[in-house]
C-alpha cells in the first residue's frame, strides 16, 4: 500500500495470490528472467528504503498478472510453510493429514540458521526437536 506502484498495480496485486519467487525454475533463455529483471526493478524504485525484501515478489506478481508471464502452480509440499510432521521409519518430513505424502520443499523463511531447532510433531506420536535443513547423508 506504501509503495510509490501505480494505483492500478496496487489493487491488482492486492486481489491476486501472492506468489512465491522462492520455488520456480525456468530455461536459462525463457524470456521471463528479462521481465522478471525489469519487473523487480520497478519495485526495488517504488518500494520505501529498507522494505524492498519483497521487491522479488513483487516483481514476480506484476510480471505475471500485469504482464501476463505464463504461470503453472506447484503443489503446496514444494513450499511447505505449516506445521512440521516427522515420520521416522520413511525419513521424510510429511504433511500433517492423511494421506501424509512427503513435503518436498520447507519454506524456512524467517528461520534462524544459527537456531534451526523446531518442535516437529512426530509420526509416531508425540514430539521432538529436529533440524529443519536437509542433512547429507554420509
Amino acid at each position: 500500500r506504501k509503495s510509490k506502484l501505480p494505483a492500478a498495480d496496487k489493487r491488482l496485486l492486492a486481489s491476486e495470490p501472492i506468489l512465491n519467487a522462492g520455488v520456480f525454475a525456468l530455461r536459462g533463455d525463457a524470456t521471463l528472467w528479462d521481465l522478471w529483471q525489469q519487473t523487480v526493478l520497478e519495485a526495488v524504485q517504488a518500494l520505501r528504503k529498507g522494505r524492498q525484501y519483497a521487491a522479488d515478489q513483487i516483481g514476480l506478481g506484476l510480471a505475471v498478472y500485469r504482464n501476463g508471464a505464463p504461470l503453472s502452480l506447484l503443489p503446496e509440499t514444494c513450499n511447505w510453510m505449516s506445521v512440521w510432521r516427522y515420520d521416522r521409519t520413511a525419513g521424510l518430513f510429511t504433511e500433517t493429514q492423511p494421506p501424509f505424502g512427503a513435503v518436498g520443499i520447507m519454506h524456512l523463511a524467517g528461520v534462524d540458521p544459527a537456531h534451526p531447532l523446531r518442535q516437529v510433531a512426530l509420526a509416531s506420536g508425540g514430539a521432538a526437536e529436529l533440524d529443519l535443513r536437509y542433512q547429507a547423508k554420509r
